[in-house]
């Protein structure tokens, strides 16, 4: 994976917002870095999460877009809100094996 020219051409773009989409944040760190190297304010630009192991996932988000808004991000605030409820999860039976 090439993260850093693809990032410094976002960058230079003028993208100022970088979002990693992942329960556990990985890339954070390494987007921070190119941030840091590749601009000459580098607090023009975040990076930014969305989720986070063991948390409510529709609050984490909210707090999330919440921080993207803050940092300066532009949002359709009503796209989040207007998808349809989640499914109902099917419960799918396992058959007894018995001891071994």
């Amino acid at each position: 994976m090439r993260l850093e020219p693809v990032v410094r051409s976002l960058l230079q773009q003028g993208q100022r917002a970088l979002i990693e989409i992942a329960p556990h944040p990985v890339l954070a760190f390494a987007l921070q870095e190119t941030v840091d190297d590749a601009l000459a304010e580098p607090g023009e630009a975040s990076v930014l999460g969305t989720l986070r192991r063991e948390e409510q996932t529709e609050r984490r988000f909210a707090l999330s877009l919440a921080a993207a808004h803050a940092s300066g991000a532009r949002l359709d605030w009503l796209i989040p809100w207007v998808c349809p409820p989640q499914q109902p999860r099917v419960q799918v039976a396992r058959p007894h094996r018995g001891n071994r």
